[in-house]
């Protein structure tokens, strides 16, 4: 049996800035609405990135790293959104 498909797709595009996305993520996960899914897109990121996004131990969030930096938010943002599944 699948999942549900989560009502929101949320697409976070990053380059270590690992403060910045521990306040966006906790963000996320405080909202009442919980049906979402998030794809933190990481533009060829160092470690701390990833430990970030599994700090919060949430399995919703899930952390994909690009191999080759594109260098602009374009790039990474049309990979999370080709992974997202969500109506909105």
């Amino acid at each position: 049996m699948n999942p549900p498909r989560p009502r929101v797709s949320v697409i976070v595009a990053t380059h270590n800035r690992p403060e910045a996305l521990r306040v966006t993520l906790r963000s996320l996960v405080s909202q009442t609405m919980n049906a979402w899914e998030c794809f933190v897109i990481g533009d060829g990121c160092d470690a701390r990135t990833a430990a970030v996004c599994a700090e919060l131990g949430d399995a919703r969030i899930e952390y994909v790293d690009l191999p080759v930096r594109f260098g602009e938010q374009a790039g990474p943002n049309a990979v999370g959104h080709a992974l997202a599944r969500g109506e909105h």
